[in-house]
């Protein structure tokens, strides 16, 4: 009588086991998966900094600037005299600034060609003061309002 419960535990057990391994092999293969994605996107993106030479871009909005809105192209930093910012989509270039542009490199190429010329800067002379916070808003009635002016340029 004890045979048939303990064989019928043995199998249960193994199920269980079986079942486990196949969530691994999908896990793992799912990884495997991800990691070839995140590798491939590393691959596609670049930088670049550039400084801001077509006097067409003085004093207008960096959202304004063609080649921003298609989003192929970030601007990560805004470095202007010794001030460095991350810059907002409203704010203004103004010539000599140098912007450190992330991006595909067939984004970075039509920048290049409409900001300026570009400038050997090292990432690390592009820190600052910089700080960056992220709010979670869920109240609907604030959505789109500011609690401060705005500090940058």
């Amino acid at each position: 009588m004890r045979w048939p419960i303990l064989l019928g535990f043995v199998a249960f057990c193994f199920l269980c086991g079986l079942f486990a391994f196949s969530l691994k092999l999908k896990w793992m293969k799912k990884r495997r998966i991800l990691k070839k994605k995140v590798a491939t996107t590393k691959k596609r993106f670049k930088s670049i900094s550039l400084k801001v030479t077509n006097t067409n871009l003085n004093g207008i909005h960096l959202i304004e600037i063609p080649g921003f809105d298609d989003e192929d192209v970030v601007c990560s930093r805004l470095k202007r005299g010794e001030l460095v910012i991350v810059p907002k989509a409203d704010t203004d270039v103004q010539l000599g600034d140098i912007l450190h542009l992330v991006g595909n490199p067939e984004g970075l190429k039509k920048m290049h060609l409409i900001i300026g010329e570009e400038v050997d800067v090292p990432v690390a002379s592009l820190s600052g003061e910089i700080r960056s916070e992220r709010v979670v808003v869920t109240n609907e009635k604030v959505l789109g309002k500011t609690n401060s002016p705005s500090r940058h340029p």
